[in-house]
């Protein structure tokens, strides 16, 4: 019979899962906030074997993360998103993983590798290329396997993650960013600075009009016709361009301006951060 810890040791069980999977069983019970373990049946051989095999392959969230070369909260994200297959969870919610789930993803990947592709001269990590493209890392694996975007291996066996290459051009002719006349919701965000929601919000409101996309590109991503910027940012200005130009605290200066009866652009009904030019101008 071994203890918890020996029987770990002996049998090269991670502990946190073992003791997991004897709770699991009902072998022991963990008591109170102090987490004191009492045992109802020491663990035998024969147990501790079958426990190592079921085990075998098993790997922890920070585990798997790094057998993935992917930060830990890039890997949730994946997991909740469906992307990668999560063995089970043990105290607290802490998922664990089997190698060939996380074999299975990195595969998926794998498969959109082509060999005869040449190397392109805006060729990036998929980490890398998020910013570049303006979307999340998420956003731009379902951008891949949607549009069946080639990616390149910088590595020839066992790759992880960041190995994976992808030409930004491509990607941003799937989201549909290349439409001329067309930048994206970050850079209309930036144009006139607010956030992309906001910029979301203006384009449904009818303030702002989204850009014509080929019919290749992505209905994910929503690109923004340049010219509708432009002729908006010439009739309104948000509450933190005018407190930077005016030199003034904006929760102050939005408070003076609704005193005196200046009266915010409202759409959706609670956004309340962008005045009309002439009426800042009149007062």
């Amino acid at each position: 019979m071994y203890s918890l810890r020996k029987g770990a040791k002996a049998y090269g069980i991670d502990e946190r899962m073992l003791r997991h999977k004897l709770l699991e069983r009902g072998d022991i019970s963990k008591s109170g906030k102090s987490g004191a373990i009492t045992y109802h049946r020491y663990p035998s051989r024969e147990t501790l074997q079958k426990l190592a095999n079921e085990t075998n392959g098993v790997l922890r969230g920070f585990d798997a993360a790094d057998y993935l070369g992917l930060d830990i909260h890039l890997l949730r994200t994946f997991v909740v998103e469906g992307l990668i297959k999560k063995a089970g969870e043990m105290a607290r919610n802490a998922p664990y993983f089997r190698r060939e789930d996380l074999d299975a993803f990195i595969g998926r990947l794998y498969r959109q590798t082509r060999l005869e592709l040449e190397p392109a001269n805006d060729e990036v990590s998929l980490i890398a290329a998020t910013p570049a493209c303006q979307c999340s890392t998420l956003e731009l694996l379902n951008l891949i396997f949607e549009h069946d975007i080639p990616l390149r291996c910088a590595t020839g066996a066992d790759p992880r993650f960041n190995d994976f290459l992808i030409s930004v051009e491509r990607a941003k002719t799937a989201i549909g960013q290349n439409s001329a006349g067309a930048i994206s919701m970050s850079e209309a965000a930036s144009k006139l600075g607010v956030d992309t929601a906001t910029i979301r919000n203006l384009v449904n409101a009818g303030y702002l009009s989204a850009a014509p996309k080929s019919q290749k590109s992505s209905e994910r991503w929503r690109v923004i016709d340049e010219a509708s910027v432009t002729i908006f940012a010439e009739h309104y200005i948000s509450a933190t361009d005018l407190a930077r130009e005016l030199r003034r605290d904006p929760a102050n200066l939005c408070r003076e301006l609704y005193k005196n009866g200046v009266e915010p652009l409202i759409f959706n009904g609670e956004n309340r951060i962008i005045f009309r030019r002439r009426d800042v101008n009149d007062r």
